[in-house]
């Protein structure tokens, strides 16, 4: 082949990247970059965004679950070191421990960033003096969060994602648990007002139980019931406005979409659902499944709402929430939810039911 062949060639894969004739020998399989990426080969050498660490914890707000590693180790050294000359020695070893993290990371090490920070830590110590390893360890102290670490991986993007997700439904189920648990003591307190105006309240064990502590021994609750027991009504609540207040109250108290972390600290079992799936199919058919009793909660607020404020008529209410259903939802009642997360596993991006 002659010389202006050659180039002909050569002109063609460096305009189109299409090998053609003989002259341009094949690339596939050598692994080759451009020659001004060359500086780049070992990522681990940078400084760069990655690995991450998803933040646990309260401080977990939506918008800074997730922090950069060279951002954290950043933040700690403006916590402890020193300004100037003084500083500079800690700041370089500190970078050095980032470092080995981001290699080790790289290499396929896993879990939290205070158990690599220590692991990295007690690596430099060994090579440098175990002095350098407790300085490093103390500095690990001032790392504003702590979570898994997450590297550039093909796994990361779903994991990320995750985390965001679980920071947000969080801070949903935080909201909620303040509503909700106002709504039941106001309710609560309606049911329990009534039985202490009533029959029922006037009793004497009720009056016993009432009064309480030491100085029960000093009345006849059998006296006392009769003189504050005449006249009093049989239940001071309509039987129309009891029923639905009690069933108001089992709606809230029974609900599943919210795993409320007042109930959680308790060690309270909650069967809440669960909102990640790996199909689109799965994720819509749950949707459907669980309208009926969103719609049902979601009125449930409403009426509680209502009942707290002496405002519910039932000639005009009733006929309003005979007729609720799920065309009366909003999207800012949708939004108090939590939204349902699709992590599609990739050999399945075509199947049916994505």
């Amino acid at each position: 082949m002659d010389t202006q062949t050659k180039h002909q060639d050569q002109l063609i894969f460096h305009l189109t990247g299409q090998r053609q004739g003989d002259g341009v020998a094949a690339i596939a399989g050598l692994e080759l970059r451009p020659a001004l990426l060359a500086a780049y080969r070992d990522l681990a050498a940078l400084r760069h965004d990655f690995p991450l660490v998803l933040i646990e914890g309260p401080q977990a707000a939506p918008h800074d679950a997730v922090r950069s590693l060279s951002g954290l180790v950043d933040a700690a050294l403006q916590e402890v070191a020193p300004r100037g000359i003084e500083g500079e020695r800690l700041r370089r070893h500190a970078l050095q421990l980032e470092r080995e993290i981001r290699i080790a990371v790289e290499s396929g090490a896993q879990g939290k960033l205070a158990e690599l920070w220590d692991a990295a830590a007690s690596r430099l110590g060994a090579r440098e003096g175990d002095t350098l390893e407790q300085v490093l360890q103390h500095t690990g102290t001032a790392l504003p969060g702590d979570g898994e670490v997450l590297g550039c991986s093909p796994t990361m993007p779903a994991r990320l994602l995750t985390h965001f997700w679980r920071a947000a439904t969080s801070a949903k189920a935080q909201r909620f648990s303040v509503d909700l648990s106002r709504l039941v003591v106001k309710l609560s307190d309606i049911l329990r007002a009534a039985h202490t105006h009533s029959q029922a309240g006037r009793t004497p064990q009720a009056l016993q139980r009432g009064l309480g502590g030491s100085h029960q021994d000093a009345f006849d609750f059998e006296a006392l019931s009769r003189i504050v027991g005449k006249g009093v009504p049989r239940d001071e609540l309509p039987p129309k406005r009891r029923e639905r207040i009690e069933r108001t109250l089992r709606t809230l108290e029974t609900q599943r979409f919210h795993a409320l972390p007042s109930l959680i600290a308790h060690g309270a079992e909650v069967p809440v659902y669960d909102f990640a799936f790996e199909s689109c199919a799965a994720a819509a058919s749950a949707f459907s499944e669980r309208l009926p009793e969103l719609v049902e909660l979601v009125k449930a607020l409403s009426v509680a709402e209502l009942e707290i404020s002496g405002q519910y008529v039932e000639a005009q209410h009733d006929f309003i929430f005979g007729a609720f259903g799920e065309h009366s939802l909003t999207a800012d009642d949708l939004a108090r939810f939590p939204d349902y997360l699709v992590c599609v596993p990739p050999e399945r991006n075509d199947a049916p039911e994505n």
